[in-house]
């Protein structure tokens, strides 16, 4: 799933409003509405393939996991 630059600057505002589907709990499931307030929401495939691998290898740095993820079979571009 391709996200915009314009996507990915509005998870650094301030007040989350009007966010892309793309990151809701259908999409790549980082986050959540609870309330009608946009929550961070770590149960979706992808942060939880993430959590996976740091768990197998007891820890990485944030290079080596944009080695791992951000060409195939996933293909997650940084």
């Amino acid at each position: 799933m391709a996200v915009t630059t314009t996507e990915l600057l509005q998870l650094l505002e301030q007040n989350l409003s009007g966010i892309s589907s793309k990151f809701m709990t259908e999409g790549l499931g980082i986050l959540a509405l609870d309330e009608g307030k946009y929550v961070p929401n770590c149960e979706g495939e992808v942060p939880t393939r993430v959590e996976q691998y740091v768990l197998e290898e007891r820890g990485i740095s944030g290079s080596a996991l944009l080695a791992h993820f951000g060409g195939p079979p996933y293909g997650y571009p940084a």
